[in-house]
């Protein structure tokens, strides 16, 4: 939009026309839009290409025009839609009804607790069926640390029954080749709860949002499993999740001792996810 027009002749007109389209919708994306177009027409007056007040400013000039962004990130900010634990075998069963690549990343999500780019893009090379283990490297961790996940009996079964590929390393290449996108995870659950609304079920809802469950809700789901019926200590759920703990001395020592029990952990919520009516008192 502005890209032709000199320096000294772009205004805030120029600018909202740039921002209003995404302020709401892409409120991260267009704060770091805003920024960099306002670092370039101060470099711009720096260099004497322009004078006056930068139109891209925030304080004394774009703030009496559009909403704060830190309110709007407040007003957007929801939990992520999680389908109740006692759901998870019916709906697992359903999954696994199903043939394609997305389904199955999806189930070797819910399975690992993983995120979605950790999901899309896993790799036969991070695959260890010695130790029983998935070392997802720190370049697509959130903690940007490596983080290693042990593999339960039904993560291995899932890993074997993938097909080899020549030329390729992901477990899960899209049809169209290279990594599945964002947005294929959740159209799973999607046309399942359709599905299942047609043929009289109730769909795959989060109860309190009202909301088809998501991906990244599943983690909700196994946390909320893993402290209610599992039991087990709050380190070695967190830990699981690939969540920072708050003491960071802590996290160091039980980086290698809770990887025994986080595998017993993640065979518990396998053996869960296979029960359709789970039994709860075991």
């Amino acid at each position: 939009m502005i890209g032709a027009i000199h320096p000294r002749d772009i205004t805030i007109d120029h600018i909202l026309l740039i921002l209003k389209p995404i302020w709401t919708s892409k409120t991260e994306t267009a704060t770091r839009v805003r920024g960099r177009i306002e670092e370039v027409l101060d470099w711009a007056e720096h260099r004497k290409h322009r004078s006056g007040k930068n139109p891209a400013s925030w304080n004394g000039n774009l703030q009496f025009e559009l909403p704060s962004p830190t309110k709007l990130r407040k007003r957007k900010k929801r939990h992520h839609p999680a389908l109740p634990y006692l759901r998870v075998g019916v709906f697992m069963a359903d999954l696994r009804s199903r043939q394609n690549v997305s389904r199955k990343a999806l189930e070797w999500g819910i399975l690992t607790t993983a995120r979605s780019q950790e999901i899309r893009g896993a790799r036969h090379s991070e695959i260890n069926l010695a130790l029983k283990r998935w070392t997802i490297p720190k370049e697509r961790m959130k903690l940007e640390k490596d983080h290693i996940v042990p593999l339960s009996g039904a993560a291995i079964e899932l890993y074997r029954s993938l097909p080899s590929i020549d030329g390729y390393d992901l477990l899960f290449p899209a049809p169209e080749g290279g990594e599945l996108s964002d947005a294929a995870l959740c159209a799973v659950i999607d046309d399942m709860h359709e599905a299942d609304l047609r043929r009289g079920g109730v769909g795959y809802l989060d109860p309190v949002q009202d909301r088809i469950a998501t991906q990244h809700g599943f983690r909700s789901t196994f946390r909320d499993w893993a402290a209610e019926v599992a039991y087990f200590p709050k380190e070695v759920i967190e830990h699981a999740l690939a969540h920072k703990l708050k003491d960071e001395t802590e996290a160091a020592y039980q980086q290698g001792t809770l990887l025994v029990k986080r595998a017993m952990l993640m065979e518990q919520w396998a053996v869960f996810c296979n029960q359709p009516s789970p039994e709860l008192s075991t």
